[in-house]
């Protein structure tokens, strides 16, 4: 008989990030209230907002399963279109609530819509490192570039716009993927360009590094440059002080 404490999978971030959200609310609504009994109340309350969690994660759940049902279905599509539909996908999860490593694992990616959702991700990086490059101190932007994207969800959710780099972006890069056929595998689908995670799973697939630097390196980034100097300097649009890190 083997008995201890097992764990299932990676859990969900949507439903962590609301109970969390949730238990600060209530820290910050008890704040000076109750007095002294606040030390009686915090340990009662935080398992109560805890079992919360347990009674919403069923339709939080809901949330992620829709999305990899959208997936599923992307990957039934034409190579060109099934690419960019899943590196436009995975670009935008990549800086939300949204686990893309357990979706890409969960899913089963592999070969091109691998390949396509790790572009994604690597896409979204090389745009907020393009914005955030003369906007933010250098170690933020190395953070960004390592692989720390979500630190910029905040921004990106008080100024929705700062999708429309990221999107255009990963259209074209999308595009990329059945051209030079880029390929991955689950493990590397929601990774991106963290680690060169799917840079090297391209080259384990066939491509050779050059081609493969070409890809992933120099064209997204010419990319994310052109569409910042069109929506941002000639349109105008935004501009880069919505990718401002608050460090405070």
């Amino acid at each position: 008989l083997v008995t201890g404490f097992y764990t299932s999978g990676t859990g969900d971030i949507i439903n962590v990030m609301i109970i969390c959200s949730i238990g600060a609310l209530v820290l910050l609504w008890l704040d000076g209230k109750f007095d002294s009994f606040n030390f009686v109340l915090i340990p009662v309350i935080g398992p109560l907002i805890g079992t919360l969690g347990l009674f919403i994660l069923p339709y939080v759940k809901m949330i992620s399963l829709y999305i990899g049902q959208a997936i599923m279905y992307f990957t039934q599509l034409q190579p060109y279109l099934m690419s960019v539909l899943i590196c436009v996908t995975f670009a935008i999860m990549i800086v939300a609530p949204i686990s893309t490593v357990a979706i890409g694992l969960a899913i089963g990616l592999n070969g091109l819509s691998a390949g396509a959702a790790a572009m994604g991700v690597g896409t979204t990086c090389i745009v907020l490192v393009v914005h955030s490059f003369f906007i933010n101190k250098p170690g933020v932007t190395t953070a960004v570039a390592l692989g720390s994207m979500k630190m910029m969800m905040a921004n990106v959710f008080e100024s929705p716009i700062s999708y429309l780099p990221i999107v255009s972006t990963s259209i074209l890069t999308g595009s990329l993927v059945p051209f030079f056929t880029i390929t991955g595998t689950p493990a590397s689908a929601g990774f991106g360009l963290v680690g060169l995670t799917g840079l090297f799973a391209s080259i384990t697939g066939g491509l050779s590094v050059p081609t493969a630097i070409l890809a992933w390196l120099i064209i997204p980034i010419a990319i994310a440059i052109l569409f910042r100097i069109l929506w941002e300097k000639i349109l105008k649009l935004y501009s880069a002080t919505i990718f401002k890190f608050a460090e405070e």
